[in-house]
């Protein structure tokens, strides 16, 4: 009778330390997946952030290489017509972006 009851002591004690170890390693996995998210959101944060060209023009160069006498033209142009900011592909790229962040942020 007492042999029984070692040997099912036993049984159990191996069976919680199976159930620790399978928790342990879905613990890890589920970590590796979160770090990976993490990892790929970055990557696309920065991608997004190279594609952003200049505040006013769409062909990536940028505001350095223009004159002040443009920059305070454009910048009177464009008070009277923000309409055309919307024209970049990229923008519609961050739009996305940011979606996706939306969505990944109300997941959790």
């Amino acid at each position: 009778m007492l042999m029984k009851n070692i040997y099912a002591i036993i049984i159990i004690i191996i069976i919680i330390i199976i159930i620790i170890i399978i928790i342990i390693i879905i613990i890890i996995i589920f970590i590796i997946i979160i770090i990976i998210i993490i990892i790929i959101i970055i990557i696309i944060i920065i991608i997004a952030n190279l594609l952003i060209p200049g505040k006013d023009n769409c062909d990536g160069r940028g505001r350095q290489d223009k004159d002040k006498e443009e920059e305070e033209e454009e910048e009177e142009e464009e008070e009277e017509d923000i309409s055309d900011d919307g024209q970049c592909e990229s923008r519609i790229f961050v739009g996305a972006l940011r979606s996706f962040v939306y969505f990944y942020n109300s997941i959790w």
